[in-house]
């Protein structure tokens, strides 16, 4: 059967996406593997094999429920917000859950990780979801579509690269 191709027209200009060379060795995967699996000692630890992104942000104190962050006189206290990307295992937990239309809102509240440097236990993030009212709880939403959401620069390079075929 003859290759068909198809290229994307792509909404966004190739020209936002940063220039990197393209590396096209078929081993690519193995050899990323190879370097990133731990072996030996190392193969018993208990720690993720890759980093997680995360993203701190000033939350408005004023602009959370009232009451839950402010001073002994009222005032309303600014606080360091920072949350984390989950892990795969965490995404698939999440959506056998069943929230269906709601799985953003659960993955925003799932990925609150600190507050002011401080680790959010489980417990503390139901009590953090409900103080931050519903415009704090926007802004968490907002944060978490720039977090699992993909850059446009993202976006740009593969609209350029793409094309669909057969095999």
């Amino acid at each position: 059967m003859p290759e068909i191709t198809e290229s994307i027209e792509s909404p966004v200009p190739p020209a936002i996406a940063p220039v990197s060379p393209l590396n096209t060795d078929p081993d690519l995967l193995a050899k990323i593997y190879e370097r990133m699996t731990p072996t030996g000692r190392e193969a018993f630890r208990s720690r993720p094999i890759f980093g997680f992104r995360t993203l701190s942000f000033t939350v408005d104190g004023s602009q959370c429920a009232p009451g839950a962050f402010e001073d002994a006189e009222g005032n309303p206290i600014d606080f360091t917000l920072t949350m984390r990307a989950l892990d795969p295992e965490k995404e698939i937990e999440l959506m056998e859950q069943g929230f269906g239309g709601a799985l953003p809102i659960a993955m925003t509240k799932a990925m609150l990780h600190r507050v002011n440097g401080t680790l959010v236990s489980s417990q503390q993030r139901e009590f953090l979801w409900n103080a931050l009212g519903s415009k704090g709880r926007g802004l968490c939403t907002y944060a978490y579509q720039q977090l699992a959401g993909t850059s446009q620069a993202a976006l740009g390079k593969f609209h350029a690269s793409s094309s669909i075929g057969t095999e």
